[in-house]
């Protein structure tokens, strides 16, 4: 896994800007805009938009506010009954879930999706297509000591999940990419994307995504220095990335309010 400091925001993006795609087919070309506080899209004079810059296809991002490993939440603490312990929460998740999963609308790729946003623990790991979203989460700790952690992942086309040959997300036998449906609020804010992990090898368990051999030569690590989280969040908010346009919806403006008046 490479590893780069950076100090700032402009650092940041240039690096992103920078990252190398070679060796993986399709479009070149996602743009960073610039977005107002209220999440619209910044226009200028001539009511163009606002373009801080483009990055390659085929990059996803994820922040963390530790140098934890890659791995998912039910995986770093059950990995030995994991199975089990992971048939027990979805089948919990079904008969206490919202009307929306007692309806029996989502089949199990949306239910597993839905049911990781607001908190289950899964063998999903939760990325996003956009640099920005990943710097404003791996900024996110209460303790402003604590250095930020973004990783980019480098894919291709072989390594997603086709949902139509796997059916069962509890079932695959291989870590691969996972592009969700965008019927979440949530995914839609976040430009959410997942890697979606198997058990299905030699040790029986979930691995550090960065040990898995389709995937360890293509994930860089970026750590950010503490000193610089503040500055970061600041202008990010500028940008149009703080809690209200992360989270939509009242609890998302509530954040988004005490953050803005110092409260944490």
């Amino acid at each position: 896994m490479v590893r780069r400091i950076v100090n700032n925001l402009d650092e940041y993006i240039q690096l992103v800007l920078s990252l190398d795609t070679s060796g993986v087919s399709g479009n070149l070309g996602k743009v960073l805009v610039e977005y107002n506080k209220d999440g619209t899209l910044k226009v200028d004079e001539n009511n163009e938009i606002n373009i801080v810059g483009a990055y390659p296809d085929f990059l996803l991002f994820r922040g963390q506010n530790k140098d934890f490993r890659l791995i998912p939440k039910l995986g770093r603490e059950s990995n030995h009954r994991f199975e089990i312990i992971e048939k027990n929460l979805i089948e919990e998740i079904k008969r206490r879930g919202d009307r929306l999963i007692k309806a029996g609308t989502l089949n199990d790729w949306e239910l597993i999706v839905y049911a990781q946003h607001y908190g289950l623990a899964t063998r999903l790991l939760d990325w996003t297509t956009n640099p920005l979203i990943a710097l404003w989460f791996a900024c996110q700790s209460s303790n402003s000591n604590d250095n930020a952690y973004i990783y980019t992942l480098k894919y291709s086309e072989f390594n997603l999940v086709d949902i139509k040959k796997d059916k069962n997300p509890f079932k695959i036998h291989k870590t691969k990419i996972f592009k969700p449906n965008l019927n979440n609020d949530r995914i839609i804010a976040q430009n959410g994307w997942f890697t979606i992990h198997s058990i299905k090898n030699q040790s029986n368990k979930i691995i550090p995504l960065d040990e898995e051999v389709e995937f360890q030569d293509q994930i860089w690590q970026i750590e950010i220095p503490a000193l610089s989280k503040f500055e970061i969040l600041g202008k990010l908010n500028i940008l149009g990335i703080n809690h209200e346009t992360i989270y939509p919806g009242i609890e998302g403006t509530c954040r988004y309010i005490n953050w803005l008046n110092g409260i944490k």
